[in-house]
């Protein structure tokens, strides 16, 4: 299903935008990323898992789970979305609009 979807296997256990070290790291070339973190929260008093996700050139998202299933989980769900946008060619339109439904 994510054939498209390339590992960026050097950046794994290495840290990452939300100061944890990162767990995966998926690239569509040229179009979006998609990483998973751990990273443990004084606050929570317990490990937690940021997934940011980042379609080039429009948006970058950032999102917690105390649980590493629930990330995977978002992260296969992102990117099947960025994948229907992509064939759909949703980022040549302009940024400013309100993206397609999809």
């Amino acid at each position: 299903m994510f054939e498209k979807w390339a590992s960026l296997s050097e950046n794994l256990g290495k840290a990452g935008s939300e100061e944890g070290i990162i767990l995966l790291d998926d690239e569509l070339p040229g179009a979006a990323r998609v990483t998973i973190e751990k990273k443990f929260s004084e606050h929570l008093g317990k490990d937690i898992y940021p997934i940011t996700v980042e379609v080039y050139g429009w948006l970058v998202h950032t999102a917690f789970f105390s649980a590493c299933e629930d990330a995977l989980e978002c992260a296969d769900s992102m990117k099947l979305i960025i994948q229907v946008m992509e064939n759909r060619n949703s980022w040549q339109a302009d940024p400013k609009t309100v993206p397609p439904e999809i």
